[in-house]
């Protein structure tokens, strides 16, 4: 199948707009990369699975699709000291436009443009979005990654039990402000009491960086983290020498990308089935490893419009 492919992207700022182009592995706004290139050889995508929806996407998206991400949260959507922007959602909506078939135009924002922007037309469909009940009223939502918190600390510490109970009596680093204190204290205590252990022993710390230097330090046995946060940190050679430990995916909540309403369905079923592609194919569980977010990847596939847990 003939695939019209963007062969170049030229080097942007977090707040201008890159393109992704069909079948380009090239992040989004690296260096243009030569006419002359084999961009079939450089997508992840396997080539028979490249362009294989383009007969389903809607007409008005025949041209082209517009998507926005939130600036600057790493690893999902950040820029580099040289003023390129990457991250996993750079990759995978490379990966979508691959599968799709048409180009994709990808624009970094604040949280608040992101909403905006789609509510006035300005993007087909936005990413980034934790997946509510009162979001779901507004729209059609597709669930691509899992929020949740993890228990990790040092690789060579003792091993904890994978239940919630494992953390029981023990200490345990958390950033101050974190839902994932309240859930503790309600969900994990109680079950500690009854099956007659001490509760969690929570230290608080202003930010990530306190928690692990408080980890290092051994003022804490482990802590508690964001799972997303938590994976890139030891993919990264500062944190090569952390593990989980303990139970993952606690208090989990769905994220994803977000359509209008019945405005854009059928586009949000045309992705949900690139996204299905990508997981089948293997490449959702390269990206994934390629950014530590293993444990935040959607379990069973993508889903439209699922059940909201908060």
């Amino acid at each position: 199948m003939s695939i019209t492919q963007n062969r170049s992207a030229r080097r942007r700022s977090a707040g201008a707009l890159t393109v992704v182009g069909v079948a380009i592995l090239a992040l989004a706004g690296c260096a243009s990369a030569s006419a002359d290139a084999d961009t079939a050889a450089e997508s992840v995508v396997p080539e028979s699975d490249r362009g294989i929806l383009v007969d389903s996407v809607p007409e008005e998206f025949a041209d082209g699709i517009t998507v926005a991400t939130q600036a600057d949260i790493a690893p999902l959507t950040y820029t580099t000291d040289d003023g390129e922007v990457v991250g996993f959602d750079q990759d995978l909506l490379a990966a979508l436009s691959d599968v799709v078939g048409v180009e994709f135009t990808v624009e970094p924002v604040t949280f608040e443009n992101l909403i905006l922007g789609l509510e006035s037309g300005t993007y087909d469909f936005v990413a980034d979005t934790t997946i509510k009940n009162e979001r779901l009223a507004k729209y059609d939502m597709l669930s691509y990654m899992t929020s949740s918190y993890s228990a990790a600390g040092l690789a060579d510490a003792d091993k904890l039990d994978d239940d919630v109970t494992g953390l029981c009596g023990h200490s345990m680093g958390v950033v101050s402000g974190e839902v994932i204190i309240d859930f503790v204290k309600t969900q994990i205590d109680p079950e500690c009491s009854a099956a007659g252990l001490d509760a969690v022993s929570l230290t608080e710390y202003k930010d990530f960086a306190s928690t692990v230097l408080a980890v290092r330090s051994e003022n804490v046995e482990g802590m508690i983290v964001d799972t997303m946060t938590f994976g890139y940190f030891q993919s990264g050679e500062a944190g090569a020498d952390f593990a989980y430990n303990g139970p993952t995916r606690l208090n989990p909540s769905n994220s994803g990308y977000s359509f209008l309403k019945g405005q854009n369905q059928e586009l949000a079923v045309v992705i949900q089935e690139a996204l299905n592609t990508l997981v089948d194919d293997g490449v959702y569980a390269e990206l994934l490893e390629k950014y530590g977010l293993t444990e935040s990847g959607v379990e069973g596939g993508p889903v439209l419009n699922p059940e909201a847990s908060i």
